[in-house]
Parts: structure tokens; sequence; C-alpha cells
């Protein structure tokens, strides 16, 4: 007899653990998980192994792709392999010891891709006249934009590293600590402050000279780790699960909630299928570092030429889905595909996770399709299959070190993983329409590709967009739809689908036809090689 939704995913959600979702978030929260590093490495393969203990039939396999530099997949350069083995400072001025910090104790105070670095170094203030940046580690205050710009000066100049609180975030009282990235092989060593620590250090300097010890220890011995599960290793047209599982710690949020929702999914679709409630579906579930870690794994299927076998029938990513909005601030959303994508799957899902607001209150608001994670990848045309993605935003701590447990909702994660593994046993996929033969060949679609883009625009545009991109997030998807839309359309049904979606936003349209020439310059996909 068959239940009805919200009766269904109430006696899903009667069966997720609530202990294994917070062990495995809690697991995640004590490693760095940077893009290409051995805890990365190690992560992924105990993932592996906790799928490989659910005694069905699945398949389970981690790839150990090249990292960088000098690959890419699928357009996107390979992170360059990069980890902290330890990294700890401390500072000294004319009063003596001012303050220390210890990468072990204190999360993100070490910027991402840092220069090694051992020894002592003056601090200087990069707002101080006629210093000599030399050697020096810079004191960087302002905005982010500012420091984007200012990162490339000190590179040229000989500064050893930087020392900014440019990424710390204040929640009312808190000062919470933020991620800094450098650019790979970057020249520099960097440090994240919170705003007190760089009042501090600033008071100093106006009492005289202020000196760094410093001891950092990075490692450059590793690959890009991606996971890939499958419940029937012999299915086409399967559901593919994409989880990113790449992030600094503590990283709760961002993204251990994605990966133990879809961990416990996992588990919970063996035990019901061994117990012979439910027939397994046809899933295949990817994780890896975010955008190259899918990104490699679609290149290897390609390489291998069994993609268009492997292409999946719908993409769900999930994608920080934990945040408890009391604390955090944080909305969830159903991310859409974009307009041009079959919809009959989205639909189903829709209707699914709408009936979470019945069962449990949990309402996923539909939005449109921005593409800021792993998703993306599937609305190229080189892809070509609809990709939808469960997330939340606005959550106050993320990329922070406040993205801990006590901020999450374990409920919230639970309902989400029920409802998911509802739609994965219900998921029936229509046939897969075949590729156009009159229009451009798929192999001339890559995805979109924002460092990409930048890096071939002339250094006043590429200033103008980072501008923009600075001022207003939406840039981003913006781009991306044109650059996604050029590869299947012409530019007045280009336009007229923008100002569809965007009419509510004004503020793309003074650049929209530098945009549209830029996008085409750099790579029109209709004329780019494979």
């Amino acid at each position: 007899m068959t239940r009805t939704l919200p009766t269904n995913i109430s006696a899903l959600r009667a069966r997720v653990r609530r202990d294994a979702l917070e062990a495995s978030i809690a697991g995640l929260g004590e490693r760095d998980r940077f893009q290409a590093s051995a805890e990365l490495s190690n992560f992924t393969l105990a993932m592996a192994a906790q799928l490989a203990a659910l005694g069905d039939s699945s398949d389970v396999h981690v790839h150990h792709f090249p990292a960088g530099p000098g690959v890419q997949y699928l357009g996107f350069d390979a992170p360059h392999a990069w980890g902290v083995v330890h990294g700890r400072i401390s500072w000294q001025g004319v009063t003596g010891r001012l303050l220390s910090l210890d990468h072990g104790h204190s999360p993100l105070c070490v910027a991402t891709y840092s220069r090694a670095s051992q020894g002592r170094a003056r601090v200087v203030d990069a707002g101080a006249a006629h210093a000599s940046w030399r050697g020096a580690l810079v004191l960087a205050s302002g905005s982010r934009a500012e420091l984007t710009r200012l990162l490339p000066q000190l590179a040229s100049q000989g500064a050893l590293g930087v020392l900014t609180d440019a990424f710390a975030k204040r929640i009312g009282e808190r000062e919470l600590r933020g991620r800094l990235e450098l650019a790979p092989g970057s020249p520099l060593s960097g440090f994240s402050l919170l705003p007190s620590e760089a009042t501090l250090l600033r008071d100093a300097l106006g009492k005289g000279v202020v000196h760094a010890e410093i001891d950092l220890c990075t490692e450059h011995e590793a690959s890009v780790p991606v996971l890939v599960y499958r419940t029937d290793p012999t299915a086409t047209n399967e559901l593919w699960l994409t989880a990113h599982s790449c992030h600094p710690r503590p990283g709760a949020n961002d993204n251990g909630s994605g990966i133990a929702c879809v961990l416990e999914l996992c588990r919970l679709l063996a035990e019901l299928g061994q117990r012979g409630s439910a027939p397994p579906p046809a899933l295949r579930v990817v994780m890896g570092p975010e955008f190259v870690g899918v990104a490699a794994y679609l290149s290897h299927l390609e390489e291998r030429g069994e993609l268009e076998r492997a292409r999946p029938a719908f993409v769900v990513n999930v994608d920080t889905v934990g945040g408890a909005p009391d604390r955090t601030g944080a909305e969830l959303f159903l991310e859409h595909a974009p307009l041009y994508m079959a919809r009959d799957a989205q639909q189903q899902l829709a209707a699914q996770l709408a009936s979470l607001e019945g069962a449990s209150g949990l309402a996923l608001r539909p939005t449109r399709f921005c593409g800021y994670s792993d998703h993306a990848l599937f609305a190229a045309l080189r892809i070509d299959v609809p990709a939808v993605q469960i997330c939340q935003t606005g959550d106050v701590f993320n990329h922070t070190d406040g993205d801990r447990l006590e901020n999450l909702s374990f409920d919230q994660i639970a309902w989400i993983c029920a409802a998911l593994s509802g739609f994965a046993l219900q998921f029936r996929p229509l046939r897969r329409a075949s590729h156009r033969a009159d229009g451009p060949p798929r192999s001339a679609g890559l995805p979109f590709n924002f460092r990409a883009l930048l890096a071939k625009l002339l250094d006043s545009e590429r200033a103008a967009l980072l501008g923009s991109f600075h001022e207003q997030k939406e840039t981003y998807a913006v781009l991306q739809k044109i650059w996604l839309y050029q590869q299947r359309m012409n530019e007045h049904e280009l336009r007229k689908l923008l100002q569809l979606e965007y009419a509510s936003l004004p503020f793309f349209e003074p650049a929209l036809d530098t945009w549209i020439e830029q996008c085409a310059r750099v790579g029109h996909p209709w004329e780019a090689s494979s």
C-alpha cells in the first residue's frame, strides 16, 4: 500500500540517526580539508571505509587525481597541493610580548596557500609613509576589495607576508576570524586577524618597532581526492548526489552538514534495501573539492570514453544545509536548474520538499539558478544535465571560525536527509533527450570559470568586473548565465531571457553589453576547441 508523501517522509525521518549526523560533523570540524591536502585525502578514505562498511552490493572508489600547477579539469586549474603542518606566530613590541597565534588552536589564522616561513620579521603598517615593505609583514586594513588590489603590490615589492582583519566579522560583541585565501603559489605568508588583534598591533606600531617570530611549515605532496559511491555499478540514467568535501576547519555547516546528510542518506537507503523495505535506487554519490573535484571526475569519465553512458538523469548538490535559522540567520533554498533545462525531476523534488513544511515546519524557498557550487558544472553544454542545489544563504558564521556545531540544527539536517531519501526512492528518470545534431558540439561548451575569464581580460576590464562583483555578488550569476546562454542561443534570445530573470535587478543593465562582448571574446563556447 502506497503511503502519502508526508507520512513517508516522517517514517524516514524516524530512521535518520541524529548521533551519526553529529559524529560526522564533529569529526569534520577537527580537520583542515584544503582542496589538495593529505588531511582531505585521509578524510576521503575514511568516508569510503564508512560507505564500504554498509555491506550492500554497492561500489565505492576513491580517485586520486593530479594536483596543480599545470593541470586542468574542464577548464578549471587543479588546486596546488598545500596543507598546514604547523603554523605559529608571535609579536613583540617595545613594551614586550603582544600576542601569539597557533593554527592548532586558532582555526583560519593561517591564510590558505601561504608560503612556508621561519624566523624573525619586522611589522609595517601598509599605510605608513615611506616604509619599505621588503622582507616585512605588512599590516593591512580596509575592505576585501582593497586587500585584493594590495596583494600583488606586496608580492612585487618583496614583502614577506600580510596581516589583515579584512575577512573578520563581528556578531554582536563577538569577533570571528575570517577565512583568508591567497593565490596558489603565492610568495607571501598570510595571517588572518581579529579586529582587536589588528588594533593591538597598530597601536604597538604607534609606539615603536614591532617584530614577529614566525614558524609556518606547509606540505605540498597530495592529490585531488574524489569519492564515488554507486548503489548499482551497472546502472545508467542514475540520480547523482554531490557535496563538496573541502573547507578549512571548523566548517560545520559549510559543508560538514552536506557531507553528513549525504552519508546518512546512503546508510539509510542501504538499511532499507537490506530489509527489503524499498528497492535501492540507481544512485551515484560524488564528493570532492568544490568545483575541481567533480570537474576532475567528469574529465576522467570523458577521457575514458565513459561520459555519455555515465551522464546522469538528474543531479542534486547538497551544500550548507544545517545552519539553525535562529542562530545563523540562514534561509534554506532549492536553487533551480537554468531555464533551458528539463524540469520534470526538479518538479518531483520540489513536491517532495514542499511536504516538509507540513511535516516539520521547514520551508525551502525556490530560487533561480546562480551556480555558486558544483551543480553549475552540469549546466554547461559539455555535460548538459539538469542539476539543482539544496543550500542555505545568509549564514552569518559562514567562512569564519564561528561555523561550529553549536550553530547547527540537527533536526533540520535530519529532515532534509529524510526528504532526499524519499525523493531518491521514488525517482524515476524520464528518457534523456539526445543531443541536437544541428547544434554546437557538446565538446564546445565548457563550464563558466570566473577566474579564467578575469585572467584573459585587460587590467582595466578586470578591475571594473571585480569592482562590480565586490559590490554585488549577483554579478557572478549574471556572467555565468551569459556564458551558458551563449552556448545555446543567439544574442537576442539571451537578452530576452536575462530580462525575464533580472527585471528587478537593474544594476547589471549598464554593463550588460560589455559583459556579453567579454564572454564572447574570451572564448565563445560555440567556437571553443574540445
